[in-house]
């Protein structure tokens, strides 16, 4: 099953732009991401879950070397 758009809008994100933390935080405050993290499904919700798991690692990494 695919991704719905706004967690493929997420996993096209570039991590290792310095761009990265503010353009994850405009998709996340955004209202296609609020309407569609209630209706996930299971697989969704759990790779929405562990994507974001990772994506924070990256960006406390990026943090400590600038």
């Amino acid at each position: 099953m695919p991704l719905p758009e706004i967690l493929r809008q997420l996993e096209r994100l570039d991590r290792s732009s310095p761009w990265f933390p503010g353009e994850l935080t405009d998709l996340l405050r955004g209202e296609a991401y609020k309407g569609c993290v209630p209706n996930l499904q299971d697989e969704d919700a759990t790779w929405l879950v562990e994507y974001l798991d990772n994506v924070c690692l990256c960006i406390a990494l990026y943090l400590l070397s600038t």
